[in-house]
């Protein structure tokens, strides 16, 4: 798997900003792998991704390609 420090950067976005819910509600070890193996560019790259719904998009896209752009 290519969890590696991508997925654990999600990670720990996903928790300082899911609103007080666990990271694992706001998106499973299952998402954050593929984000981490496809490393999307951009919002539609991103929702290509299986587990990104328009709402998770809407409301953590832009963060979770920050985290990928400073992780090359």
């Amino acid at each position: 798997m290519v969890m590696g420090a991508i997925g654990l950067i999600c990670l720990l976005f996903f928790r300082e900003k899911a609103d007080a819910v666990p990271a694992y509600v706001v998106a499973h070890d299952s998402t954050l792998a593929a984000i981490a193996e496809a490393r999307p560019m951009s919002l539609s790259a991103l929702r290509r991704v299986k587990g990104m719904g328009p709402a998770k998009l809407e409301k953590y896209g832009d963060g979770i390609l920050e985290v990928l752009a400073r992780n090359p």
